[in-house]
């Protein structure tokens, strides 16, 4: 994923959006909220708990939608590697041909031994 300004602009909108969501949120609990101070320890837990669980699990899908976005750049700039060094690869003088054309040498006269001509003298 390319780093542009309309990247660094989204990002800057949401942050915005959530600075801007949790001061109309604080201001709206604390006006027109009803104020519980009776609030007992079990109720305290059961509602951190709760929202510690939304958050995590929020966390979790923008964590999956990263990493698909993730591997499928990942995927695409290693297929697009691969084709370049396999097209460029096979022409004349490049890395990919001599080490092809050292095998073929190497291979064809794997095994094969010169005559001994010290028996045909007996």
């Amino acid at each position: 994923m390319k780093l542009t300004w309309r990247t660094g602009v989204g990002v800057f909108i949401v942050f915005v959006a959530c600075i801007g969501g949790a001061v109309i949120g604080s201001v709206v609990t604390t006006k027109f909220g009803a104020m519980a101070e009776d609030i007992t320890y079990i109720d305290f837990i059961s509602l951190m708990l709760t929202a510690i669980s939304l958050l995590m699990t929020l966390l979790a899908f923008f964590i999956a939608i990263l990493g698909i976005i993730g591997w499928n750049a990942i995927s695409r700039g290693v297929r697009v590697r691969v084709e370049d060094f396999l097209s460029d690869g096979f022409k004349d003088g490049n890395e990919l041909r001599l080490m092809i054309d050292e095998y073929v040498q190497k291979s064809m006269f794997e095994g094969v031994n010169t005559i001994d001509t010290s028996l045909d003298d007996e």
